[in-house]
């Protein structure tokens, strides 16, 4: 859901700024700045939405990876015997 809402966001935010450039070369510099804080507020919620997505992966990526563990497979942070070098 939040991929959507970015994708909106971010074709929104291009869309006013690119009428905002239309529309100060035709209507004058008010329309063009309204437009370009249009396009920085549909930015900024691009960027919020984006958060929040990567807060969800990485709270999903934790859920998973505990019921994810294999008891026989070893931990990470285990090292073996093998790879270390004797002098």
């Amino acid at each position: 859901m939040y991929l959507k809402l970015r994708v909106f966001f971010t074709i929104l935010s291009a869309l006013c700024l690119a009428f905002a450039l239309t529309a100060g070369a035709l209507w004058g510099y008010i329309w063009a700045i309204i437009l370009g804080l249009g396009a920085l507020l549909f930015f900024m919620l691009m960027l919020v939405f984006k958060q929040a997505q990567e807060k969800q992966e990485q709270q999903e990526a934790e859920n998973n990876k505990f019921f994810t563990h294999s008891p026989n497979q070893p931990s990470d942070n285990t090292t073996n015997d093998n790879d270390t070098q004797s002098p």
